[in-house]
């Protein structure tokens, strides 16, 4: 998380809050069950790291620690298409679907080789 905040603040370029953002990961053998496929909670875990980076990356974490506010997650849904394996390559993309007063909507696919392998919703709450 220090690794990304730290980044996000010095060295990668700002982005506006609805742009798309890709982030490529190779899945490690420690992110496997039984060594063979990526655990369940690994993709809430990969799923994370990019929201973060997004918030970083904008204008919005500064606006909102300044009122005090912080996101929440609000629910998390999805769906596995296909397993991936240990020491694959993988692509995670998050676009921001919608927003409200309260709360803003993001669909997360991870794709590999062109391929959709799972996506996951998640709305949070600020």
């Amino acid at each position: 998380m220090i690794y990304i905040y730290v980044g996000a603040n010095y060295f990668w370029k700002k982005v506006v809050v609805y742009s798309d953002l890709t982030r490529l990961r190779r899945v490690r053998i420690l992110d496997c069950e039984s060594l063979r496929y990526v655990a369940n909670s690994k993709y809430f875990y990969y799923m994370d790291f990019i929201r973060f980076e997004i918030l970083f990356r904008t204008q919005l974490y500064k606006n909102t620690m300044k009122k005090g506010l912080f996101p929440v997650i609000g629910s998390q849904k999805f769906i596995y298409k296909k397993p991936l394996k240990r020491w694959t390559k993988l692509s995670i993309t998050l676009p921001v679907e919608a927003w409200n007063e309260k709360w803003v909507y993001h669909t997360q696919t991870f794709k590999q080789k062109g391929e959709v392998y799972a996506v996951g919703f998640t709305k949070v709450a600020f």
